[in-house]
């Protein structure tokens, strides 16, 4: 599980858009809005070893993102 935690500074989420994963199966759906300080999401990893990018939707534009490295 990848657990992201808000600053309550704005509305963020977590999304592995698939335009950015091509090829991958299995990404999780958005995740809802964080809006509070200390709100959390957990995502579940089920899918396969790989790279794979993710965004904050909202922000996606100021370059909030990263990358998580699933091993096999």
């Amino acid at each position: 599980v990848l657990r992201f935690v808000s600053d309550g500074g704005a509305a963020h989420n977590i999304s592995f858009a698939p335009a950015d994963n091509p090829g991958a199966t299995g990404l999780p759906a958005p995740s809802s809005y964080l809006t509070a300080d200390g709100q959390t999401v957990d995502v579940p990893v089920t899918f396969g070893a790989g790279t794979y990018n993710f965004q904050c939707d909202p922000h996606m534009g100021t370059g909030m993102k990263g990358r998580l490295t699933v091993a096999g």
